[in-house]
């Protein structure tokens, strides 16, 4: 496995990273983000296990990066089969700024990448899989964080559709889809059965061989959610859309 870890920042994705060295580590890893520089603790840890890692720069938002960052990679013969993208911002939903920052971040400029990468690929005959982090925050949208809920719907939906445009090209993804984690972005939140990013990254590395499309992470948001698409739009209003979005 060559896995390219996109947000190699997030608390999630370094768990996941973490246990994939432990339990099957890849070939080479390549580890993304704005400050690359504060990875050198985990590439340290990579390195000692003999897989071949980088540390490159590279942005949620940066519309030209995909393909900057293919190109090194194909040059230095680390085009990847596995890609992680775990960008995410949650932040005040008063602030006009955040909300846009957000729907940047989690939304178009995530899916820019994806679809810049998948399509590189594809062109080199690369088939790859593609674990995209999302939220059950997206499953139905709540006033408490609802632009934040928007933004992972709307990335949800855009994989959804990249899954049938570069089906032909061998491509895989698995949308991750964890209920409240305990990272530096919930630090301070009130958030009850909060759990480590240790069990989402055991859940997401097992759903991905397992082929799955969609990873509910603990398995029980899988029930909760689906019962609450289940309400009536009066009852979810009632109960969860009290107060403007």
């Amino acid at each position: 496995m060559k896995l390219l870890v996109l947000g190699a920042g997030s608390a999630i994705a370094q768990a996941m990273v973490k246990h994939r060295l432990r339990e099957c580590p890849p070939e080479a890893l390549v580890l993304a983000a704005r400050r690359p520089g504060e990875l050198a603790e985990l590439a340290g840890v990579s390195r000692e296990q003999g897989v071949e890692t980088v540390l490159l720069p590279a942005e949620a938002t940066d519309g030209s990066g995909p393909n900057e960052l293919i190109r090194t990679l194909a040059a230095a013969h680390l085009l990847p089969d596995t890609i992680l993208l775990a960008w995410g911002q949650m932040l005040p939903e008063t602030d006009s700024a955040a909300r846009n920052t957000m729907a940047a971040v989690n939304h178009l400029g995530s899916v820019n990448w994806l679809r810049v990468l998948a399509s590189r690929l594809a062109e080199a005959g690369q088939p790859a899989r593609f674990l995209v982090l999302g939220s059950v925050a997206g499953d139905r949208l709540r006033s408490s964080n609802w632009h934040y809920g928007a933004s992972k719907q709307q990335l949800e939906e855009e994989v959804m559709r990249l899954r049938v445009v570069f089906q032909e090209a061998g491509h895989r993804w698995l949308m991750i889809k964890p209920g409240p984690v305990r990272t530096p972005m919930t630090a301070g939140m009130s958030l009850p059965f909060a759990v480590n990013p240790d069990l989402v990254a055991r859940d997401a590395w097992q759903a991905l061989d397992l082929g799955q499309n969609v990873c509910y992470t603990p398995r029980r948001w899988y029930y909760i959610m689906r019962l609450l698409r289940s309400l009536p739009e009066s009852l979810w209003r009632l109960l969860f859309l009290r107060g403007s979005h």
